[in-house]
């Protein structure tokens, strides 16, 4: 039996989103998989409770971290993991934002033993396009796929992605280098592998704000800058889904993104007095 570890974010508000993510994280397992959930939340005891009244044998476990209000929850992720991961031993890891919902089952889906370096990162569902034949079909069906994609078309040197352009930030991808963009709400790997992205890119955070940069897409960004530079596998959008996006509707979904503004869901931001 395999054991996989989710790694999962939730503070203020979010823990709500997060009940509703975990709950449905129970579908993703099979027979031979074993799931804990390592959740980082300033509402630890909130989530141990509600989590016990679910009555599942997949354990737990929080970790206290302070109230991270938007953008520094997402832009502080890696360092977040970082600073715990060496409580975290499961064989196979996967972070998930704390607002996916999980489809149906799909670890058996998972090819870990062929996962170049031993991570797979997943196609940003905004950005992909099927291919040429399909793409044409997609483009009549949905001007609006057409009218962003002229857009990109005008702005050639920034690519297909919300790429950071700037070469003083340590996400910087050069113009070249630019292919696919990759979601950074999931990812995942193997133990060993996944923990030395998350060191580096949490230095890479670290380094950039020190300097008083934030990348253009946050965590994202940098996520792009280490599928740009390493040769790690990738996986289809099917991993990571929306159903606002007319383009994926011929994709049957593992896991999607629930849609917040249908659910009039405002995320907290920065207080300015902590800006």
């Amino acid at each position: 039996m395999k054991n996989y570890g989710f790694l999962m974010i939730a503070t203020n508000k979010y823990l709500e989103l997060w009940k509703k993510s975990a709950q449905s994280l129970l579908l993703a397992q099979n027979e031979n998989s074993n799931i804990t959930i390592h959740l980082f939340t300033d509402q630890p005891e909130n989530a141990r409770s509600w989590w016990k009244s679910l009555d599942t044998k997949n354990e737990l476990r929080t970790y206290l971290i302070p109230p991270f209000k938007w953008p520094e929850a997402t832009l502080l992720r890696y360092k977040i993991i970082n600073d715990h991961i060496a409580l975290i031993e499961e064989d196979l890891l996967i972070y998930m934002d704390s607002d996916m919902i999980v489809e149906k089952e799909f670890i058996s889906s998972l090819r870990p033993s062929e996962w170049l370096q031993g991570i797979a990162l997943v196609r940003h569902p905004g950005f992909y396009r099927p291919n040429f034949r399909n793409g044409l079909r997609t483009r009549r069906a949905n001007p609006s796929i057409l009218i962003q994609d002229l857009k990109f078309l005008l702005k050639l040197y920034r690519g297909m992605g919300s790429w950071e352009i700037r070469k003083t930030s340590t996400s910087f991808v050069p113009r070249l280098k630019r292919h696919e963009y990759v979601h950074g709400a999931i990812w995942m790997g193997k133990n060993e592998e996944l923990r030395s992205m998350i060191s580096l890119l949490s230095k890479h955070v670290d380094q950039d704000l020190q300097r008083g940069l934030v990348a253009v897409w946050h965590d994202e960004s940098h996520l792009n800058w280490y599928f740009s530079n390493h040769n790690v596998s990738l996986l289809d959008c099917n991993y990571s889904w929306y159903a606002a996006y007319s383009h994926l509707k011929h994709i049957s979904p593992y896991v999607y993104s629930m849609d917040k503004d249908e659910m009039n869901f405002q995320r907290l931001e920065t207080s300015s007095e902590n800006k």
